[in-house]
């Protein structure tokens, strides 16, 4: 089997952290589709020590699985080591732009990264993020960022309108 699609069992605790461990292990999977579960972070985390041993995951899908920035950052520290996923898809969680900054700061840490697709949809970012952003295009110019918006973006100005009776 070369795929596996996961998504929406409510897979959260001692599940997740199951699951993780057993990805570790893998030798033959190459897409894993874990969205819509509630590997939260510890999940995340154990997830991440998965990843530095996993040697043919490509793909993995761990969209709205509630992992905060805590959960992203412990993730992000593992994915430094990882040399052959390609996309990762973090949509709609709870990280932050700061969680996001952690992900994108250890695939430019990593000197061997496969990384070409990072899915953020729904996930604002700041300027921070889009400034490391640019200078990882430098180095990594075939890589995709899919984000959710930019905070400056959401800030309005407002004409000024007089009412007159």
């Amino acid at each position: 089997m070369l795929e596996m699609n996961l998504s929406w069992n409510q897979f959260r605790g001692k599940e997740a952290v199951a699951i993780a461990k057993g990805l570790g292990a893998n030798i033959f999977l190459r897409v894993l589709d874990l969205s819509y579960n509630g590997f939260g972070n510890d999940g995340a985390s154990a997830l991440g020590e998965a990843l530095k041993i996993n040697n043919v995951l490509e793909e993995l899908n761990i969209s709205n699985n509630r992992i905060s920035l805590q959960g992203a950052v412990r993730f992000a520290l593992c994915l430094k080591e990882n040399k052959t996923l390609k996309v990762l898809k973090m949509a709609r969680n709870p990280m932050q732009s700061e969680g996001c900054f952690a992900i994108l700061k250890s695939i430019q840490a990593n000197s061997e990264s496969a990384v070409e697709s990072l899915d953020f949809s729904d996930i604002v970012v700041n300027k921070q993020f889009d400034d490391l952003h640019a200078v990882v295009k430098t180095t990594m110019p075939n890589l995709t960022v899919k984000l959710g918006g930019n905070s400056d973006m959401f800030k309005r100005t407002f004409p000024k309108v007089s009412i007159y009776k």
